[in-house]
Order: structure tokens, then C-alpha cells, then sequence
């Protein structure tokens, strides 16, 4: 079971929900964000995390929406 998942990202941040749908935003986002925190903290903890590490949880959640809203500005530029 994944460390998190787009519908934790979209219980702390609602205005995500309009952004990717489930299956996209999983694969796309959550995925690349978990990588990302296991990777910057696998120096110092051991990897994958449980799904009871709150910090490690909310880091990832926070990872994903700030990605998200990256790629949302991206494309606002871009249009």
C-alpha cells in the first residue's frame, strides 16, 4: 500500500481535486512526491516508511500538492 494517496492530498488541499483525477494524479504526482521525501531522507531513515510515519506522510502529501500546483501554473503559462 503506497505511503499516501491523492485523496489524502485532496483532504489537506480541496482546491487539488480540479486539478487530476484520481488514477492520473496517483501515478503522476503522488508517486514522484513519495520517491522524492524517500529520497532526500534515505540518507538518515530507513526506507520505505510505514503508513503510521505522520511526518513522513504529511511531507508527502505537501510534496504532491505543491507539485501539482507547479504543473497547474506551468500550464496556465502555457496556454
Amino acid at each position: 500500500m503506497p505511503l499516501i494517496t491523492w485523496k489524502d492530498v485532496n483532504e489537506r488541499y480541496p482546491e487539488t481535486a480540479k486539478y487530476a483525477d484520481a488514477t492520473q494524479a496517483d501515478s503522476a504526482y503522488v508517486a514522484y512526491a513519495v520517491a522524492e521525501i524517500e529520497g532526500r531522507l534515505s540518507q538518515r531513515f530507513a526506507v520505505p516508511f510505514s503508513l503510521n510515519n505522520i511526518t513522513a506522510r504529511d511531507l508527502a502529501i505537501d510534496a504532491t500538492a505543491a507539485a501539482t500546483d507547479r504543473c497547474r501554473h506551468a500550464m496556465c503559462r502555457a496556454k
